[in-house]
């Protein structure tokens, strides 16, 4: 196994447990959250780059509503496709490549992107004096998106109700079978030999 490989598969171990987390925590599955991830980094990214001038922030800003936008509807195809070949117990070799792509290519590319980004030369910003907290910006905004190409390269969790929704129910269901449960109360044989027993004694003190 070359070093490649070996960052590669330490990469996609953090990010199963991300996916996982996300899965248990909102319900969502990874095409959720690889899109929350380049929606965050597409609007990071345009604020950082309108302190860099407004010419240049909105024509980012513009490019970046494109790409997200058809970026999400890939990542919709591709989750379709896979669940698809997953109940045939296949795998979809246009997806698989796909991944391979994301994973090899456009992670560590948007990764690099992002230091380019954060190592930008400071100027006087358009709106903030300095332009390196935006620059800084910009480049997380990146990151993330190279996060999501990662995200979609995670296995595959069904969607499920997230945690809250999960344990109301089961505290619904819980008080619901407290309230089945039959009364501990004594009988009434019990009681009446109570009653018996008790004026029994209050008798035996009286003639006392």
């Amino acid at each position: 196994m070359g070093l490649q490989d070996r960052i590669d598969d330490g990469i996609m171990y953090g990010v199963n447990k991300l996916v996982r987390v996300y899965n248990w925590t909102t319900g969502g599955t990874k095409k959720d959250l690889a899109n929350d991830m380049i929606t965050s980094g597409a609007a990071m990214s345009s604020i950082g780059s309108l302190n860099n001038g407004l010419i240049f922030g909105s024509a980012m800003s513009i490019s970046w509503l494109f790409i997200t936008y058809f970026q999400k509807r890939v990542n919709k195809d591709i989750e379709k496709r896979e669940l698809s070949a997953l109940e045939k117990g296949a795998k979809d070799s246009h997806v698989e490549k796909t991944k391979v792509e994301y994973k090899k290519v456009m992670g560590p590319l948007f990764t690099l992107l992002s230091g380019s980004y954060m190592f930008l030369p400071q100027k006087k910003g358009e709106f903030i004096d300095n332009t390196k907290v935006t620059n800084y910006l910009s480049g997380t905004g990146i990151i993330f998106w190279a996060g999501g190409y990662y995200v979609m390269c995670a296995d595959n969790l069904p969607p499920r109700k997230n945690a809250l929704s999960r344990g109301i129910e089961k505290a619904k269901a819980y008080v619901a079978e407290l309230g089945q449960k039959p009364s501990l109360s004594p009988s009434p044989a019990c009681r009446i030999k109570a009653t018996n027993n008790i004026g029994l004694e209050f008798y035996l003190n009286s003639a006392n």
